[in-house]
């Protein structure tokens, strides 16, 4: 790969941030924390996402959680990454997708109800975590197979 192919994406999404569309910025943490197209820095990867989830981008918020829960780049705080998790499944409401039916959301939803099941990082609540499930269930073919019921 040469210099111009690296550097073509990286400034892509730069441009898109820097017209406001949370997306460039979610591309630009994804690119630091895998280290494809720049480099591999997990702080940057948590600014980058920061920034997008501040505009309302639910993959960030996604992300910060699953790196909150891990404690991948930063404490391990299981309380934060359900917070980051609500986020997402909220701002994916906001922007009018259906949070029980969008691909986006699955992942939070499944983390959040998982978060609920277990009793980490917040109270144990079965059926809440129940609750979340149903809603995630309309959506699990389409997330594993690719197909509608």
């Amino acid at each position: 790969m040469t210099q111009v192919e690296f550097d073509e994406p990286v400034e892509c999404w730069s441009k898109e941030w820097q017209n406001g569309d949370p997306l460039g910025a979610f591309n630009l943490g994804m690119a630091s924390y895998l280290g494809k197209y720049a480099s591999k820095d997990c702080s940057k990867a948590i600014d980058w996402w920061k920034k997008a989830a501040q505009k309302g981008d639910a993959h960030s918020c996604y992300f910060l959680g699953r790196l909150c829960f891990e404690g991948d780049g930063t404490e391990q705080d299981s309380s934060k990454a359900v917070d980051w998790w609500i986020k997402a499944a909220e701002s994916l409401a906001r922007a009018k997708f259906s949070v029980v039916t969008d691909q986006d959301a699955f992942p939070a939803q499944l983390a959040l109800g998982l978060s609920y099941h277990k009793g980490d990082g917040v109270p144990k609540d079965e059926a809440k975590a129940v609750d979340i499930w149903s809603k995630v269930d309309a959506f699990w073919p389409k997330a594993f197979m690719g197909k509608r019921r």
